[in-house]
């Protein structure tokens, strides 16, 4: 390998290179769309996502034996919509 070729030169190239082969930015109204939340996307999905949460039945336990550990949280009820399918499920929030 030759010592002989300063690394600014190296690096030069290479950001050239690296310039000539990069695809052209994406414009402005394309960057907005995309970081538009789900919930605006698909309305109608969140809709019916919100009024399944509603009819989820909830179970309280305010008369526990044990005192609970405060770094658990406290249940709160959810739906995972993971690639089409949904679960109704408690998650803890701490």
């Amino acid at each position: 390998m030759k010592d002989d070729i300063p690394i600014e030169l190296l690096l030069r190239w290479r950001f050239a290179r690296a310039e000539s082969e990069a695809p052209p930015a994406p414009r402005a109204a394309r960057l907005i769309a995309e970081a538009r939340p789900w919930w605006e996307t698909w309305p109608e999905r969140f809709q019916s996502l919100v009024e399944r949460l509603g009819r989820v039945q909830i179970a309280y336990g305010h008369a526990m034996t044990e005192p609970s550990n405060p770094r658990t949280g406290y249940p709160v009820t959810a739906v995972i919509d993971h690639d089409g399918q949904e679960l109704e499920t408690f998650v803890s929030v701490l």
